[in-house]
């Protein structure tokens, strides 16, 4: 990694930065995600649907991904 594959991570945990290479990843707003996600499970008990949505993410791009092989 990444000489032959890159590899990605989803949540940008803090461990991202402790392997070598470090791992790229997207980041996400943990607070909204819990937000987000309580209040779709209080709706749901409460019989409704809830809101469909999306929630802002960010790539951080660090040494376990590469660009692609030129041709």
């Amino acid at each position: 990694v990444p000489d032959h594959i890159s590899v990605t991570g989803f949540d940008d945990l803090t461990l991202a930065t402790a392997l070598e290479p470090e791992l790229t990843t997207v980041a996400l707003p943990a607070e909204r995600v819990g937000e987000r996600g309580m209040s779709a499970l209080i709706t749901a008990l409460a019989g409704g649907r809830p809101p469909a949505g999306d929630l802002p993410v960010r790539l951080v791009p660090r040494g376990s991904t590469a660009p692609p092989p030129a041709r």
